[in-house]
């Protein structure tokens, strides 16, 4: 299935998903490519703008991950080749504005424990938001950071690299 028809799918599906729930929005498809993937596969994300954004989006964003499941399972049943369609849904720019939020206080805490030489411990978060901000504290010199914690309680601690030291998480 080429791309154009793809996106034309996932499109049409949203709309109609969207229309069966009794909800209006404007439904935008854009594409990237997901280098992540052993095959490069096309990856796109459905932007959904509307005035009814806090039903789609729900408490914490449950709704929006429920709906994302959902649409996942239809689209990809509707297609006919082995190749599933990867891609992510926002509403009203929930998702990115978290992500810029959540980076931005894990850049605060991580100055927090720098300069007052202890360790900060984030709130619990799921794998993918640890996994952003591993990634972003990465670079902060003087930083280290490490998950603690099971389950939905897994959270990460910022340490100064003195503190890492003493306690022997210096790699």
């Amino acid at each position: 299935m080429n791309t154009s028809t793809q996106q034309e799918l996932i499109q049409q599906i949203t709309e109609e998903f969207l229309a069966k729930m009794g909800m209006s929005g404007k439904v935008v498809i854009t594409q990237s490519i997901a280098g992540d993937n052993e095959n490069n596969s096309e990856k796109y994300t459905i932007a959904i703008e509307s005035d009814e954004s806090k039903f789609l989006i729900g408490k914490l964003g449950n709704n929006l991950a429920a709906l994302q499941h959902i649409l996942r399972i239809l689209i990809n049943k509707k297609i006919s080749s082995t190749e599933k369609i990867n891609f992510t849904i926002d509403v009203n720019n929930y998702k990115s504005d978290q992500k810029k939020s959540l980076l931005h206080l894990a850049r605060e805490l991580a100055a927090q424990a720098t300069a007052e030489g202890k360790t900060i411990l984030m709130e619990p978060m799921n794998s993918f938001e640890r996994r952003l901000v591993h990634l972003e504290l990465e670079s902060f010199r003087g930083i280290k950071t490490e998950s603690i914690g099971e389950g939905k309680e897994r959270k990460i601690a910022i340490k100064p690299e003195s503190i890492s030291e003493e306690l022997g998480f210096n790699e």
